[in-house]
């Protein structure tokens, strides 16, 4: 955890005892296994980027899963073999092997019972290897299991790739998601967490001291095995004063969990009042207007909603591929809005990016719903799915969205910033913008 993940684990962090003397401990919702959302959890599924991270983040509800008989399974996603990368002593095959044998011993304290996957995907390379991380997760889910990751924002890679593949079958299958963090607690301030989004489990006794017998587990990450520059503990004693606490914090983001989208739709045919308002009716004729061809081709809409956008852009395009994360959306889409070339399908982006390419794209009130790195991604495929002669329009609520990693002025810096992508049509009012964006030069081509 060196400065290129924006903090560095050697460096002094946060005291413990700037976190204790914090307000907002008391006063955080406390969470209770059995009492979840109203419904029996028949599952615990913990994602684990590294070897420990299952421990610190989540040691004593595992405990307490144990003692309570929930099942468990504990998917490792890497070996956490660059752990110690400027050691001379250990190879990253040598960390490998240490660190799988730890984490086989301290689980065997922890939680005994529990299957344990260990998918050694490669330390620091999750965020390329997300399709099979998914696929080995997706295998684990059950119809009433909990998920739980490490938190997105903690400033390590793997733990927001490991947070977005769970985030993205939470979507898909309904599935109950917590986060715990990890690092948070080294590099941040109580000034720079969202309390708002935190619960707290608390710990009886006997968890506190099996989750301290299983991390003393870990000797590799714990203390340093020579004297020599690069093999210093992982984790010292002012980190582990972190993970003494007589409770652990979970991150339940609010409007993420269980498909918040279709829940929207169960309480209202229209949530956002998309096909009736006026702001809405004028925001989709300027939307259209600015649209420098009369004519497409091929067409792709990210976040159709009810499919009002899809339907006017099917007047001027030959098909319509209209995605939606919710099933809801696309039921109402298909019923109000159907039509010989509108295709509506459900997927989750970036992750499920559909095959082809197009010669127009339209990120219409999405963007604020990915994190940074989900929107950079998720960019990066639009601009390798725009045909040649194509154009990327955007267009985005200028507001705060409550909940939400990123408001439309931010996703348009970052879409405005792309390298390759050049604007050549702006709208900007008090509540909404619109940006047109094209090739700055042919893909394949020179400049």
């Amino acid at each position: 955890m060196t400065a290129e993940h924006g903090f560095d684990h050697r460096a002094s962090g946060t005291p413990e005892a700037n976190w204790r003397g914090d307000p907002h401990w008391p006063t955080l919702p406390l969470f209770r296994l059995h009492q979840h959302d109203g419904h029996d959890i028949d599952r615990i599924i913990v994602v684990a980027a590294h070897p420990d991270d299952e421990t610190l983040g989540a040691g004593g509800l595992l405990a307490h899963a144990r003692r309570t008989g929930i099942p468990v399974t504990i998917v490792v996603a890497t070996d956490g073999e660059h752990s110690h990368p400027a050691s001379r002593t250990r190879t990253p095959a040598t960390m490998a092997r240490i660190r799988r044998a730890e984490n086989a011993a301290a689980l065997g304290l922890l939680c005994p019972h529990a299957e344990v996957r260990q998918l050694g995907l490669g330390d620091g390379q999750l965020s390329a290897r997300r399709d099979e991380l998914t696929e080995a997760v997706e295998e684990c889910l059950t119809s009433r299991c909990l998920l739980l990751a490490p938190w997105r924002d903690d400033r390590h890679p793997d733990h927001e790739a490991a947070a977005v593949v769970c985030e993205s079958l939470c979507f898909r299958h309904g599935t109950r998601l917590l986060e715990y963090p990890i690092w948070l607690w080294h590099w941040g301030k109580p000034g720079d967490v969202p309390w708002a989004r935190l619960c707290r489990f608390d710990l009886e006794d006997g968890e506190r001291e099996a989750k301290q017998d299983a991390l003393a587990e870990y000797r590799s990450q714990l203390e340093a095995s020579t004297a020599r520059p690069g093999d210093e503990p992982v984790l010292p004693a002012a980190v582990l004063e972190h993970f003494e606490r007589p409770f652990e914090v979970f991150f339940a983001t609010a409007g993420r969990l269980a498909r918040p989208f279709d829940a929207a739709f169960s309480r209202s045919e229209d949530p956002w009042a998309v096909e009736h308002s006026w702001y809405e009716q004028r925001k989709r004729d300027l939307t259209m207007a600015i649209l420098p061809r009369q004519r497409y081709r091929s067409a792709i809409e990210l976040g159709c909603s009810t499919g009002a956008l899809a339907a006017r852009i099917a007047t001027r395009t030959d098909h319509v591929l209209a995605i939606d994360t919710s099933r809801e959306a696309l039921a109402r889409a298909r019923n109000r809005h159907a039509a010989h070339n509108i295709e509506y399908h459900m997927a989750t982006l970036p992750g499920e990016w559909p095959d082809g390419t197009f010669d127009l794209i339209v990120l219409s009130e999405l963007g604020y719903y990915q994190t940074r790195t989900e929107l950079r991604e998720l960019i990066d495929k639009a601009r390798a799915a725009l045909c040649a002669d194509g154009s990327l329009l955007a267009c985005h609520w200028r507001h705060s969205i409550e909940g939400w990693p990123l408001d439309g002025d931010m996703v348009h810096r970052l879409l405005r910033a792309t390298r390759g992508l050049r604007t050549i049509a702006s709208h900007v009012e008090r509540h909404f913008r619109v940006d047109v964006l094209v090739h700055a030069y042919r893909p394949g081509h020179s400049r």
